[in-house]
């Protein structure tokens, strides 16, 4: 029954939470830290710096001419996420509440990212870096959070219902 009413009223209303909550973060960086130097916190393990990326997730299409990357971004991006959508919603009976609230986060990190590019000629605000020792991460918002967390559980979780291999 909890699952029924989660499916029936409750991904809209989350998504667009978890999309408002991203966008007020990356207002605030905005107004916060455009223009200014990067901001390490106390016990310098966050480090906060505003950036512009118009080259997908850490610059991975920075190669990528800029018509047809902006294409990929936005036409691209939009076409998966209405696919993945899609797919989440005909599925939705087979997958666990989990499953259904990870893959909103997905859709809504997406969708957050999306508006972002379509309101800042092709770029995301990423504003957040992490550096524990060694490991440093680049710089990414909570989009990409949701995107990622998102991904990596609902990953495992459908890997799990695979049958075990044989050697």
């Amino acid at each position: 029954m909890r699952k029924a009413v989660l499916l029936s009223g409750g991904i809209l209303p989350f998504v667009l939470a978890v999309v408002v909550v991203d966008q007020v973060s990356k207002g605030y960086a905005r107004n916060t830290l455009q223009g200014l130097p990067p901001f390490t916190a106390p016990g310098g393990v966050i480090r906060f710096e505003y950036v512009e990326n118009s080259a997908g997730f850490l610059g991975f299409l920075l190669a990528v001419p800029e018509p047809l990357r902006g294409i990929v971004l936005t036409v691209g991006v939009g076409l998966l996420l209405l696919a993945f959508t899609v797919i989440v919603l005909r599925y939705q009976q087979r997958l666990s509440i989990a499953q259904i609230t990870v893959a909103s986060l997905i859709l809504a990190g997406g969708t957050s990212n999306l508006i972002d590019r379509l309101i800042n000629n092709g770029g995301v605000i990423d504003f957040i870096a992490i550096t524990l020792g060694p490991f440093s991460t680049g710089i990414f918002n909570l989009a990409d959070v949701y995107i990622l967390g998102g991904g990596f559980y609902l990953g495992y979780s459908l890997a799990r219902l695979l049958p075990p291999a044989h050697p």
